[in-house]
């Protein structure tokens, strides 16, 4: 009996490990299974394959899926057959208010990042990388800078006011490393 390992199959479970790794090590929880599913289907059927994305855009796609589908999936399991659900943001705030407000902001950058992936990634895929490169990289770090870092008025901002936002935001981001390596899309 052979335990012979080839490259190709180091090539396509190495992400799995660094994705394990991270989880355990890094204070993430391991993403849910159903979740994973409904996000590879919703980036299929929006997005088509993803390959021709950079890895960093591509990752930052399947987090703002996954952060999509995960928030509806948990709002639906505890709200059904429970009339007196309360969103758990409202249970961790000491004022209610503060965690009603949460729970809605939440929910909305949610569902506004989800509905604005096809388009920011239609955009970004009419653009001819060869011919147009330093466009095509500026509209990446714009999506980026709206999706990832949460950059308000993004567009509006010149490249070094995002950049410093950015290096301050960096250590806020709640992205799971390495997630697109979990989805098969």
């Amino acid at each position: 009996m052979s335990c012979a390992i080839s490259f190709h199959d180091i090539e396509r479970f190495f992400p799995l490990i660094i994705v394990r790794f991270l989880i355990i090590h890094g204070g993430y929880n391991m993403p849910k299974k159903e979740v994973l599913e409904m996000c590879e289907k919703a980036i299929r059927k929006d997005l088509g394959s993803v390959d021709d994305l950079s890895y960093e855009l591509a990752n930052t796609v399947a987090n703002v899926y996954y952060r999509y589908f995960d928030h509806s999936v948990d709002v639906m399991k505890r709200a059904s057959n429970n009339p007196g659900w309360i969103p758990k943001e409202m249970k961790r705030e000491t004022d209610m208010l503060e965690g009603l407000t949460s729970f809605v902001e939440n929910t909305a950058r949610f569902e506004s990042d989800f509905d604005a992936v096809p388009n920011f990634i239609e955009g970004l895929r009419e653009i001819d990388k060869r011919e147009q490169p330093n466009l095509y990289q500026y509209t990446v770090d714009l999506i980026l800078d709206c999706l990832m870092y949460d950059i308000k008025d993004a567009h509006k901002k010149t490249g070094l006011r995002r950049m410093i936002e950015r290096k301050i935001k960096k250590r806020k981001l709640q992205e799971i490393p390495n997630l697109i390596a979990l989805l098969d899309v």
